[in-house]
């Protein structure tokens, strides 16, 4: 089943960022390049499934992730977690960005041998504020990688991805010593990325409601070991992943297509249209129907 994955009009004073996007089995990392040649005085925000890590190649911009805001220029990374807000505000121009937008699974399910134990998700699970930062002797490469995003988005469909995904693998690389050092706890069960990976393509492939027991018994876990499992890896409790998965596919079919918002809530697991309401309105800061307003007449 093809997963979507769309940038949205959030609540209050709305901008969208980026042209939409999109990921799939085989898709899984989205590269985009992007010139900006005018200031903002405001902020433009977003909020999607998937982690982000994005490079400063010319310019500065202010960035927003969660409640930490900082100044970014040539050579600086960011780094988005799932379901995170966050924004930008070009400040000096020309700014030019390079972007890797990539499902949570192919970091959730990556295991390699040299590093078996490596949690790739690790820093999108930290504290925006604690996440690390470029030095200047890492400037160069970092710099030398936004090239090969950038050259990646103009190839033909094929290599590119796999090109990305490397991109992204040495990326984190370059800033995973930098992250804080787990204590290790004995456990009959391999923690990791690896052993959450069937609750996270559990909930990507369904859209009806998948409890908490039954994503656990995927993992061939106990419910509190998963629970704290799943916590550790994507920062974010399953039944809060869970959900926003469902509200994102009910956004798409909202923003994108005249079905009726009644028929949306029942395929997407909702028990009403009031059910989807109310959530709808916690996480987009509006109902549907505005929703669905804003995008027409954007």
């Amino acid at each position: 089943m093809e997963v979507l994955h769309k940038g949205k009009l959030l609540g209050g004073d709305i901008h969208r960022i980026f042209s939409d996007y999109y990921l799939s089995q085989n898709m899984t990392v989205q590269g985009l390049s992007k010139t900006y040649l005018h200031t903002d005085s405001k902020m433009w925000f977003d909020l999607h499934l998937a982690v982000e890590v994005g490079i400063q190649v010319r310019g500065r911009s202010e960035r927003t992730m969660g409640n930490n805001t900082r100044i970014v220029g040539p050579g600086d990374v960011w780094f988005v977690g799932i379901f995170e807000r966050h924004g930008y505000r070009v400040i000096e121009q020309p700014c030019e960005v390079a972007v890797l937008i990539a499902s949570p699974t192919v970091l959730a399910g990556l295991v390699l041998p040299e590093m078996p134990n490596c949690n790739w998700m690790e820093i999108f699970a930290l504290p925006p504020r604690e996440r690390p930062q470029t030095t200047d002797d890492l400037r160069p490469t970092i710099l030398d990688l936004a090239w090969r995003i950038q050259r990646s988005v103009a190839m033909d469909p094929g290599p590119e991805v796999l090109m990305r995904r490397l991109a992204l693998i040495e990326l984190l690389l370059l800033f995973m010593p930098r992250t804080r050092k787990r204590p290790a706890r004995a456990s009959q069960v391999p923690e990791g990325p690896a052993r959450i990976a069937p609750a996270v393509e559990l909930a990507l492939e369904n859209r009806r409601l998948v409890l908490h027991d039954e994503a656990a018994a995927a993992c061939g876990m106990g419910r509190h070991q998963f629970r704290r499992a799943f916590q550790a890896v994507l920062g974010i409790p399953f039944a809060k992943f869970a959900l926003h998965h469902r509200l994102e596919g009910a956004a798409s079919e909202i923003a994108y297509t005249d079905a009726p918002t009644k028929a949306i809530a029942a395929s997407w697991g909702f028990t009403d249209e009031s059910h989807l309401s109310h959530a709808f309105a916690r996480e987009y800061g509006c109902g549907p129907r505005e929703y669905r307003r804003r995008h027409q007449t954007s």
